[in-house]
């Protein structure tokens, strides 16, 4: 790579020859460098190159071919850069919006990577720019409502659901909707995790949160934030309950566990009542409900007397294996080899007491001689 040799413009050279490569990190890797997601001269390699192909991020092919970059087959995703990898897949979205197929391919992606920004905010997220993590969230926010509007239409066949669908996808889509998370039954979390993720999705247990109460009605809770409220959506029979954001005992958005029938005694708790129930289409209720909503919004609403906080509740445990990247083809190391051991000295020793003993000359050796012939 003698591009590595130029410590000043090698990066933006290395970084313009990556961008016609196929498999950036394999060739590279090939090529001998031994760690192409190293710090230094490969992490602002990494930054020039994350700029150029960040216009061009708008396709699955090449969406794929940076995300193959960031995080190579059996291997971690990079976490040097990470910022700037976010950012790049980010940016052609920021005043424009992607299919729904390639919306929820990058917002799985970023995820198995990185962990939702929603629950781990540290880490690589803390660098992230404003308006990236605004199209982060709006991502985050439209897919937890894809979520649960699949799992209800599988799971609910009454008239009923699919107007008030439509209602909250259409809130959605007026900009009204701030944030929305999803706490699945656990026949619902099962159905979710087969359907509509991905096989190897990682990350899969923490994407939604766990309704536990009435597990004979299979009931699933959509909450959202909507201005200053924190609005609380069931399927089948579960009213609508609406709280302000301040109030003490409002449902926490991005919890682990909820507990609907809690949450309906807390809502109910109230001398004006901010619940209703859905109605049915056929009688023109169903419209009344969606009034109702739109009023809520901007309603001066009455916190809950209720002061004791809700029971903790715990996500089931998967029983699947968690994640783990494929092992490396192990490479023997050859043995090591030591250097021979030099004597060491020990020069403070003293030599014994009397003259130094010295080799015999030629001289001495034949005096010797003559005196034993005598």
């Amino acid at each position: 790579v003698p591009e590595l040799l130029d410590a000043a413009d090698g990066p933006r050279l290395l970084a313009s020859r990556m961008v016609r490569m196929t498999v950036p990190f394999r060739e590279l890797s090939r090529a001998g460098l031994r760690n192409p997601h190293g710090p230094g001269f490969m992490e602002r390699t990494h930054e020039v190159l994350s700029a150029l192909v960040a216009p061009e991020l708008t396709g699955r092919a090449r969406i794929d071919w940076y995300i193959d970059w960031i995080r190579p087959a059996g291997r971690e995703a990079r976490t040097i850069g990470a910022e700037q990898a976010i950012e790049a897949l980010t940016s052609p979205w920021i005043s424009a919006a992607p299919s729904d197929l390639l919306r929820s391919h990058l917002v799985e992606a970023l995820i198995e990577m990185y962990g939702d920004p929603r629950i781990r905010s540290g880490g690589v997220w803390g660098g992230i720019g404003r308006s990236h993590m605004e199209v982060i969230h709006r991502w985050l926010t439209r897919e937890d409502m894809r979520f649960f509007t699949g799992v209800v239409d599988a799971a609910q066949k009454n008239a009923m659901w699919p107007p008030r669908r439509n209602f909250w996808l259409q809130l959605f889509d007026e900009g009204k909707i701030d944030a929305a998370w999803v706490a699945f039954s656990s026949q619902a979390f099962a159905y979710a995790r087969q359907n509509l993720m991905r096989e190897d999705a990682r990350n899969a247990d923490s994407r939604f949160g766990y309704q536990a109460a009435r597990p004979s009605t299979n009931t699933s809770l959509l909450i959202l934030r909507i201005g200053d409220k924190i609005m609380v959506d069931g399927c089948h029979s579960y009213r609508t309950h609406v709280f302000h954001k301040d109030d003490p005992i409002a449902p926490q958005m991005f919890k682990e566990g909820y507990d609907c029938e809690e949450i309906m005694r807390a809502s109910d708790n109230r001398r004006d009542s901010a619940s209703r129930a859905h109605g049915s289409p056929t009688n023109g209720s169903i419209e009344t409900w969606k009034r109702w909503v739109r009023d809520m919004i901007n309603a001066d609403v009455e916190y809950s007397r209720q002061t004791s906080a809700y029971t903790k509740v715990y996500r089931p445990r998967s029983s699947q294996p968690r994640y783990s990247p494929p092992p490396r083809p192990y490479t023997a190391t050859p043995p090591r080899r030591d250097p021979p051991v030099q004597p060491q000295f020990d020069l403070r020793a003293r030599a014994p007491a009397g003259p130094a003993p010295h080799p015999a000359g030629p001289a001495e050796a034949g005096n010797r001689n003559e005196r034993r012939r005598r």
